[in-house]
């Protein structure tokens, strides 16, 4: 049996509860790019180019996110596994 690191949230689309350290770990790890890609593009500060920059690379992550996410989940909601 696999171990899984999120649970599906109760009706609500996309949304993946942690059940395990690597869970959380997942959590912080996103956090924590999303805040230093804040850092590095001065986002306070920032020009419509920098600001654009940090939207784009803060998708990245949270698509990256989602990906691992949703195959270390039980019942997966992006990427069905074949039965």
């Amino acid at each position: 049996m696999a171990k899984w690191w999120f649970r599906q949230r109760a009706n609500i689309f996309l949304a993946w509860v942690p059940i395990s350290i690597e869970g959380w770990a997942l959590y912080g790890v996103l956090i924590a790019s999303i805040a230093s890609l804040g850092v590095y593009f001065s986002i306070l500060s920032a020009g419509a180019r920098e600001f654009l920059l940090f939207l784009f690379y803060s998708g990245i992550a949270l698509l990256l996110f989602s990906l691992i996410a949703d195959i270390k989940t039980e019942n997966p909601i992006l990427l069905k596994r074949p039965e």
